[in-house]
């Protein structure tokens, strides 16, 4: 019988595809103490904080390594000896770029000390061509620690004695204006007053934390609010200030496109139904965001019609008409699903043929056979192979007929071939769809496949 699970239909395909593919064509400055204190030593000239309208140039975006979002600004925070307001001054290039030192020009010490206005930030590059860690001109607030001893820094820069970023990228978070500072000092003093992250007190504090970094404003705080609203053991119900800090993070799109999908994601999978409306108000500036938004009103109850839908597939961009067409088949609406046929079968994008293909296997509609059967004949590859995949996690009468007949009749070798293998590989010898497939006058080609097996066809078509 064949397994209409996706999981068992991905491995059966994944294994028909490798024996299909064979038949394709060949294509310095001084030391930095590990005592740290509150303020600069005597002495020294840290200018003030300048106020960001005061200056009259606006603070440069990011171009180094993106943030992984993978670990709370709290639990970075605790790993610091020292958090800093500062711009990246200049870099000092060593080993024909093998190694750099970041100079930054520390206008405040946030948390512990450092003992001069300028520490220096090592990035041991190697013979990557990747971006330096830092850019010139870079303001932020700054998580620094020791670096790891390095007899190759030692000898390159004279000392070993230098300072590292908490977590590389994520030890820094970008402030682009008094507010967002604020905003970041605001949540470095929440996170630290967690001392008991578990139990009953804790899990509140988190939340709050959660709400308050989502409703701030900066983009950076918007993904660690991400990361301590998932790590949460529940969500339940919102509180109005909580349903307008989502409203405000959703509807942002300065807050990366990856951190909006996953707290959509996230909302959608922990059924958060106070969330709906900032959902469904959320930016689609992107088409993951956008199947985010969709699968979650889904979950939610709140589906898009057709009509709302029509303008997302009418789109020139093909990856939204793609997320678009997904959506239309969970309709239980068969001219919507005679619509997904369409897509799968006429746009000019092989991207779009092969999300509606997926859909229509996902779909388990029998109805959706002939319109597979269409697309499996098509000369691309891929949308081939899309359609093969879709056939077994469609299952049933309807795809195993659908087989026999283009193993049968498909328009090409390959077709048959290829519709042969899978029926095979699915069904087993001994299924009858398969002994009516060889009882049917196939070509040669799918005879000596059902005779000789796998292995035949894998020599064979080595051999050719």
């Amino acid at each position: 019988m064949i397994r209409s699970a996706l999981g068992a239909a991905g491995a059966t395909a994944s294994a028909a595809l490798f024996f299909f593919a064979l038949a394709a064509p060949a294509a310095a400055h001084g030391p930095i103490r590990r005592q740290l204190k509150t303020e600069p030593p005597p002495g020294t000239d840290v200018p003030r904080t300048v106020p960001f309208g005061d200056s009259g140039v606006a603070a440069p975006s990011s171009v180094g390594t993106p943030t992984t979002g993978t670990q709370p600004l709290r639990l970075l925070v605790a790993q610091a000896s020292a958090v800093v307001v500062a711009d990246v001054a200049r870099s000092e290039v060593f080993d024909e770029d093998a190694l750099r030192v970041h100079r930054l020009h520390v206008t405040r010490v946030l948390r512990g000390r450092v003992d001069v206005p300028e520490p220096g930030v090592v990035e041991v590059r190697g013979a990557s061509r990747r971006p330096p860690l830092l850019a010139q001109g870079e303001h932020g607030v700054f998580l620094l620690h020791p670096a790891a001893p390095s007899s190759y820094v030692t000898e390159k820069t004279g000392t070993s004695d230098w300072l590292a970023l908490v977590a590389a990228r994520d030890g820094i978070v970008p402030v682009d204006s008094d507010a967002d500072l604020a905003a970041v000092e605001a949540a470095i003093t929440a996170g630290a007053a967690i001392t008991t992250p578990n139990d009953d007190d804790g899990r509140a504090a988190r939340r709050r934390l959660a709400f308050q970094e989502l409703a701030s404003g900066s983009p950076r705080l918007g993904t660690d609010g991400f990361l301590e609203l998932q790590a949460l053991p529940d969500i339940g119900a919102l509180a109005d200030d909580e349903r307008a800090a989502l409203a405000r993070v959703l509807g942002d799109v300065r807050v990366p496109a990856p951190t909006r999908t996953r707290l959509i994601q996230l909302l959608g999978e922990r059924r958060v139904a106070d969330a709906l409306p900032a959902i469904q108000g959320a930016q689609a500036d992107t088409p993951e965001v956008l199947d985010a938004i969709f699968d979650a009103r889904s979950r939610l109850g709140s589906p898009p019609t057709r009509a709302e839908l029509n303008p997302y597939l009418n789109s020139k961009v093909s990856g939204v008409r793609a997320a678009a067409v997904r959506e239309l088949a969970r309709l239980d609406d068969p001219a919507a699903f005679d619509q997904v046929g369409y897509y799968a079968t006429n746009d000019r994008d092989p991207a779009v043929r092969e999300a509606a293909i997926a859909a229509l296997g996902a779909s388990g509609r029998p109805a959706a056979a002939p319109f597979l059967a269409r697309t499996f004949d098509s000369d691309e590859r891929a949308v081939k192979q899309q359609s093969g995949q879709a056939l077994l996690q469609l299952g049933g009468p309807a795809a195993s007929n659908t087989l026999v007949d283009l193993a049968l009749h498909g328009g090409s070798t390959d077709t048959q071939t290829y519709a042969a293998l899978l029926l095979l590989m699915s069904r087993g010898r001994d299924d009858p769809a398969v002994q009516r497939l060889a009882t049917s006058n196939p070509s040669p080609e799918v005879k000596s496949l059902l005779e000789h097996g796998l292995e035949f066809h894998h020599v064979h078509v080595r051999n050719n």
